[in-house]
């Protein structure tokens, strides 16, 4: 092979390679840009699952809220009535799945009734919820906690109850059981290796979908 010859080849490999540059980098292109509008999907569809989970628990709390305050007006609940109480109560919580206590608390934090019902005496003065709702007169969240009856992550939500002077005669509660509420992950389709958690103000991880016994 002569010179002129091989000069000739590398000129047209060199050719060749340059007429093939701009399939390189559109390809390149190409894959970079299937990967911005992948992750730009996969942002979408976050925002979306959190908007539906937070709208979800809105709903939740606010027929949390519709139904302590309901239970508040009854006489019988005013009047610390324990068989109409429990009867209701029991009701209550086998129409609510997402329920894990229904319960009546004097002023004390003393336990007047409860579905499910209480083995022994139990004093809940201390708990989150039922301070703060005897404080501010008024619905209330409490903190997360393993319920003393039930045995389940909890949380608490409360109403303060009154006579009709406005005199305070208790603390009408419900529980949330975690566990349950971590079940919406299953109504939802999520992405591969996706999850749906809440997490508390002081970094609890209060429900998450799936696996949720592993993290609450």
């Amino acid at each position: 092979m002569n010179a002129s010859s091989f000069s000739l080849r590398v000129k047209l490999m060199i050719l060749i390679g340059v007429a093939f540059l701009p399939l390189v980098v559109m390809e390149v292109n190409t894959a970079a840009d299937h990967i911005a509008r992948a992750k730009e999907n996969s942002k979408r569809e976050a925002e979306r699952l959190a908007s539906l989970f937070a709208n979800n628990q809105e709903a939740l709390i606010d027929s949390v809220r519709q139904l302590l305050s309901a239970i508040a007006q009854l006489e019988g609940v005013r009047q610390h009535d324990r068989e109409e109480c429990q009867t209701l109560f029991e009701k209550i919580l086998k129409e609510n799945p997402l329920f894990s206590i229904v319960a009546l608390l004097d002023t004390q934090g003393n336990m007047v009734c409860s579905a499910p019902p209480a083995a022994e005496p139990v004093n809940l003065s201390q708990r989150a919820f039922f301070q703060r709702a005897v404080q501010n007169r008024s619905f209330t969240a409490g903190d997360f906690m393993i319920g003393r009856i039930t045995g389940k992550p909890t949380l608490h939500f409360a109403s303060p109850v009154f006579d009709p002077p406005g005199v305070l005669t208790g603390v009408a509660c419900v529980g949330i059981d975690l566990r349950a509420l971590s079940e919406f992950g299953t109504r939802v389709k999520l992405p591969p290796s996706g999850s749906v958690a809440m997490v508390g103000p002081d970094g609890i991880i209060l429900m998450r979908y799936p696996d949720p016994d592993k993290w609450i």
